[in-house]
């Protein structure tokens, strides 16, 4: 009982400054941290449901993207419900974008990927991204402009439109 006080603040002090006994104490600051079990099943349905949304960013590092994947997995993990090597492998090789196809291709062709871990996947990952250089992010589309016609056959005159079109380009480009 004298380590786990020994090892808490005055906050998590007050939940179990009655208790004598130190499974008591051990079972009320485990419910106070990870929540009963109903609390732990929601926490493991939400953490799946990031799992499977999370995606690389076409003009994301893949640091930050391992980074978050494996935010999720050591959370998973420590309520009790670790992914294997194999689906985080699968996870990783599926939510990259495609400047690493050729890269991902490679990987799964090597003979030894199937016994890689997903540290030694990450790092080679990391190591191309690398060699590759920073990221270009795309350049921004201009938009056109559309306009609206109408055929007015009283006001009809005839108008030379190369010089008209070649007005309004160069206008809109000032834009």
């Amino acid at each position: 009982m004298h380590a786990i006080l020994c090892a808490m603040d005055e906050n998590q002090y007050k939940l179990i400054q009655n208790t004598r006994i130190a499974k008591e104490a051990w079972d009320i600051l485990e419910i106070a941290h990870e929540g009963t079990e109903v609390v732990k099943d929601s926490k493991l349905q939400v953490l799946q449901t990031q799992f499977e949304m999370l995606k690389m960013e076409e003009n994301e590092c893949f640091n930050d993207f391992e980074i978050k994947l494996m935010d999720i997995v050591n959370q998973s993990h420590q309520l009790g419900d670790p992914y294997s090597d194999r689906r985080i492998k699968q996870k990783i090789m599926r939510s990259l974008p495609d400047r690493f196809e050729s890269k991902v291709t490679a990987l799964e062709e090597n003979s030894g990927y199937k016994d890689m871990k997903p540290s030694e996947v990450i790092g080679r990952l990391l190591a191309y991204e690398s060699r590759k250089g920073p990221i270009s992010t795309p350049t921004k589309k201009q938009k056109g402009i559309a306009l609206k016609t109408s055929k007015d056959e009283k006001e009809e005159k005839k108008v030379d439109s190369d010089e008209d079109l070649a007005l309004f380009v160069k206008s809109s480009t000032r834009l």
